[in-house]
């Protein structure tokens, strides 16, 4: 499961530059879009990575 979880990361890593390389070469509409692509999915990735440190933080029962 945890494979899944970095490749997915990864790619939406690699996205993320590919849409910065498009937005540098790119004027107008094509810039634009690149930029809130890049910007979505920059998004995509801090919101997935913030329920798995919540998940690590909560004590199990037996602990107590």
């Amino acid at each position: 499961m945890e494979i899944g979880i970095r490749m997915m990361k990864s790619a939406l890593v690699i996205a993320v530059i590919l849409q910065i390389i498009v937005a540098v070469q790119s004027d107008g509409l094509v810039r634009a879009l690149a930029e809130l692509s890049a910007f979505l999915l920059v998004s995509v990735l801090v919101l997935s990575a913030k329920p798995q440190k919540r998940k690590k933080l909560i004590p199990k029962a037996d602990e107590f």
